[in-house]
């Protein structure tokens, strides 16, 4: 289940990129920074787990970039520690749990 947190949490930061532009904020600690990739970290509560935000441009178009996130079986092949992934519930087009 922790699992599926963090790939909550790295999806709902990729979906909310703009509202970081202007800076990090609200406690975001430079974690990592190389390959054109910054990560920050920041406690999350009620988890004894980070949360982490990762920034970096890709060169695609938003609409190759979206189909690779709704392409969920695929997860576990490109998305670093996913054994298994699945959606809870379809809200729209646009939001999944």
């Amino acid at each position: 289940m922790k699992r599926f947190g963090w790939i909550f949490v790295f999806i709902f930061f990729l979906v909310s990129m703009p509202a970081f532009a202007q800076g990090t904020g609200d406690g975001w600690e430079p974690a990592k920074e190389g390959d054109g990739i910054q990560v920050f970290t920041r406690p999350a509560q009620d988890s004894d787990n980070d949360e982490f935000l990762g920034i970096t441009d890709v060169k695609a178009p938003i609409k190759v970039i979206l189909e690779v996130f709704r392409d969920i079986p695929s997860f576990p092949q490109w998305f670093g520690f996913c054994r298994d992934i699945r959606v809870f519930k379809s809200i729209s087009d646009t939001h999944e749990i």
